[in-house]
């Protein structure tokens, strides 16, 4: 089976990915038979809401669908994540007929619900295809998200309002929902406590350190990594 680790990351985030995220990326490849593609764009912003950086974000489709259409399963991890377990496959977490595989996230003080693309997996079929299609069809949305907004949209979520406040899931699963695995939020494991929903994993596979500066990312995510480290 041909499986590829994406991620990628823009000036703003290199270091970040380099440093800390990328060596636990490629354990976890190697210890599951993934090969790793990385990709450094030229542009970026440390301002998360700017259009600049919301481009950036949106080409995470682009780098998806050319990696799926040379393997048989893709998994990208935003650079803001951190692996802290390498004792069983992503992969795993999906049924036999799932074509996808995404974390939702319960947000207390912004009362939403959503699924986050931070950690997303992918095999290639046909569905996963017309999927992401149908992704690039809808556009990059007004407002705080880039890919993920779409990705709501793809899937006929209950946006709230032009924030996602009060954004959930539909009454009924949706074409695009069918066949699509929602992961242990071990996966997908907030950081900070302004996203920790009333469920939490106590030893998460992959913490993501989203919704903050870059030094306090820098920050965070040393510490959790020296901690993972010093407790071997």
């Amino acid at each position: 089976m041909r499986k590829t680790i994406v991620t990628a990351a823009g000036p703003s985030m290199a270091s970040v990915l380099t440093n800390i995220s990328l060596p636990p990326f490629a354990s976890f490849a190697e210890r599951y038979g993934y090969r790793v593609q990385v990709t450094y764009v030229t542009e970026d912003d440390a301002d998360r809401w700017s259009a600049t950086a919301k481009s950036v974000r949106w080409q995470k489709l682009r780098f998806i669908r050319s990696a799926l259409e040379q393997s048989d399963v893709v998994v990208w991890f935003d650079a803001d994540v951190l692996i802290c377990r390498t004792d069983e496959d992503i992969l795993d977490s999906l049924g036999t007929t799932d074509y996808q595989g995404l974390v939702i996230h319960t947000i207390p003080l912004e009362g939403r619900t959503n699924p986050n693309t931070g950690v997303w997996v992918i095999r290639n079929t046909e569905k996963a295809f017309r999927f992401l299609d149908r992704v690039s069809e809808i556009g990059m949305p007004e407002g705080r998200w880039a890919d993920q907004g779409a990705v709501l949209r793809a899937f006929g979520w209950i946006l709230g309002d032009e924030h996602y406040h009060g954004a959930r899931m539909p009454d009924a699963p949706t074409e695009f929902m069918e066949g699509t695995a929602w992961l242990p939020v071990g996966w997908n494991q907030p950081y900070h406590e302004r996203y920790a929903g009333p469920t939490t994993a106590s030893d998460p596979f992959a913490i993501h350190f989203m919704g903050m500066s870059i030094p306090d990312r820098l920050r965070y995510m040393r510490e959790v990594a020296d901690q993972r480290i010093n407790s071997r």
